[in-house]
């Protein structure tokens, strides 16, 4: 939202990756001596395998990434990386944006993320997928709910300047919404036993839940 009328100059992407930097690294720093201190007092299944290069990797945030691969020694870290590519992106989705519209964007991420979901797929066929769920779901294959936030964020139905629905279509929409969700949940349900073994379902159940929550959020905002 705050980039839907601010310049593509340079010193203000700038200043957005320094901030967005500024969240992230200190916190991941601070949690690290932590784990670092906990470790060394004993706790040895804190990094018990990680090794020098393993903890500096992860001070960078340099998980799951090629060529090194590393492993987050703080199992939720793995979605860090993934947030870190979205606002380096950022800027360039902007700029595409603004010569096409954020429907077309999401469109192209759409087709990037089911593109890269079928060739992380394709590669690892046959195989149970869930240990390359952080493959899977690095920012190509995630690319499509970012996308959605951003849409939505900046979409104005027609006619209505203020971005305002009625009472009443908004209450169709949540209700659309709302069995869309169930369908998929259900789809998930009744798949359950192939779903990380290939089945189509991994290429669109995600981008597709994705685009319901971003819908979900702004009918409610």
């Amino acid at each position: 939202s705050q980039w839907l009328q601010r310049p593509l100059a340079w010193s203000s992407i700038c200043t957005f990756w320094w901030r967005r930097f500024l969240r992230i690294y200190p916190a991941v720093w601070l949690q690290l001596l932590v784990l670092v201190a906990l470790a060394a007092g004993g706790w040895a299944w804190l990094g018990a395998e990680a090794g020098p290069r393993d903890w500096g990797l992860n001070a960078l945030l340099w998980i799951n990434l090629p060529p090194a691969m590393a492993a987050p020694i703080n199992g939720v870290w793995w979605t860090l990386p993934v947030e870190l590519a979205f606002y380096l992106a950022l800027p360039g989705l902007v700029w595409l944006a603004r010569r096409i519209g954020w429907g077309w964007v999401l469109v192209l991420a759409w087709g990037v993320t089911v593109g890269w979901r079928a060739m992380v797929m394709q590669a690892h066929a046959g195989e149970n997928l869930a240990p390359h769920l952080h493959i899977l779901d690095a920012l190509p294959g995630s690319l499509a709910t970012f996308v959605a936030g951003c849409a939505l964020a900046a979409w104005r139905p027609n006619g209505q300047a203020n971005g305002q629905a009625s009472s009443g279509q908004r209450q169709l929409a949540m209700g659309l919404l709302l069995a869309g969700f169930a369908g998929l949940q259900y789809l998930l349900w009744t798949h359950d036993a192939v779903y990380l073994r290939g089945h189509w379902l991994l290429l669109v159940w995600v981008p597709a839940l994705g685009l319901l929550t971003a819908m979900g959020v702004r009918l409610l905002c």
